[in-house]
């Protein structure tokens, strides 16, 4: 399977919520720790059974806080000019 480089960048670095602005214009993106939370709070809410199994997966928090990925988000925070982040 072939995957667009943007696509893996928008979940590496923030989604981007389309159409989605906050009070001044600034455009809103959730950060990808946020969005990992809500599919996990989604999983919940529909089967138990997948809930369990996510809770036992550390490997997504572990690679959100590797140093390389920590740099990388902070460094789209910091350079991203009119962005809402959620």
């Amino acid at each position: 399977m072939v995957v667009e480089s943007r696509a893996i960048e928008s979940v590496a670095f923030g989604i981007h919520q389309p159409g989605e602005q906050d009070a001044v214009g600034n455009q809103k993106r959730q950060s990808t720790v946020s969005a990992v939370n809500d599919l996990a709070t989604l999983a919940t809410l529909f089967c138990n059974d997948a809930a369990g199994v996510l809770a036992t997966c550390t490997h997504v928090e572990e690679n959100l806080s590797a140093p390389l990925a920590v740099a990388g988000h902070a460094h789209v925070r910091e350079n991203r000019p009119n962005t809402y982040w959620i």
